[in-house]
């Protein structure tokens, strides 16, 4: 199934952009990765949008956090067979679950991938940080429930329950768009746990779904902020956790 903020947040768009990291295979998974691990602070996993790892919105996200002393995975867990923008929005329920599946199916074993490869560069004894935008705020949740990992960040996220939640072991920031879902019951109980503290809902209700990643216009000063904010949040986050 797809979320209506999804289908309604339009298709995606295109920004400027010139990467700072490269593509290369773990095995026979692709990833986009950016960022020194001879000098990280910690290793991070970034889960793109349904658009997949050739937008530019998500490879910018990775330079900026390998900026600031991150070394960032984007594994493609899509296998460069993303959602396409001429069957968006989805019009084949089918379809479009059958695509989710597959993606749910091969996340878990990507990530194991990419912890293992964060142990080869010699990230493995730091806990890790993960962010993701939309469907791929799912697995920030899904992640946060390995000890391995010490703080996520979910932008504009869908398909997450209370359940889900429930087997977090790691602070969590949220921040929906208007429309997104209402995560302040996840914050509510996230807080109560001892590491929980610095878990947060930030919404932001004048930006449409998807807007940090690819249908997000960048060009936009307002979208551009709104952006600026949401990675400082997850920034602040980790530095505050993981560094």
């Amino acid at each position: 199934m797809t979320t209506k903020p999804c289908c309604d947040a339009g298709p995606p768009v295109t920004i400027k952009h010139e990467d700072k990291g490269k593509e290369i295979k773990l095995g026979e998974l692709t990833a986009y990765v950016s960022g020194d691990p001879a000098s990280a602070k910690a290793g991070v996993i970034l889960f793109y949008d349904i658009f997949g790892l050739k937008h530019p919105q998500v490879r910018e996200i990775c330079d900026r956090f390998a900026a600031r002393g991150y070394y960032v995975v984007m594994p493609d867990v899509f296998r460069g067979d993303p959602w396409t923008l001429e069957k968006f929005p989805p019009k084949d329920k089918t379809e479009f679950q059958a695509f989710l599946k597959r993606s749910n199916d091969a996340a878990p074993g990507d990530i194991e991938t990419v912890k293992a490869h964060f142990k080869e560069v010699g990230l493995g004894d730091k806990k890790h940080g993960v962010l993701g935008f939309c469907w791929g705020g799912k697995w920030v949740v899904e992640a946060c429930a390995d000890e391995s990992f010490g703080a996520g960040l979910a932008a504009h996220p869908a398909f997450i329950t209370l359940d889900m939640v429930k087997k977090v072991h790691c602070p969590i920031v949220f921040c929906p768009a208007g429309g997104d879902v209402d995560c302040a019951p996840f914050v509510e109980h996230l807080k109560k746990q001892p590491w929980g503290a610095k878990s947060q809902e930030k919404r932001f209700e004048d930006m449409t779904h998807g807007f940090c990643a690819a249908r997000g216009d960048w060009s936009d000063p307002n979208v551009s902020e709104a952006v600026h904010q949401v990675l400082g949040l997850g920034l602040d986050l980790f530095d505050a956790t993981l560094a």
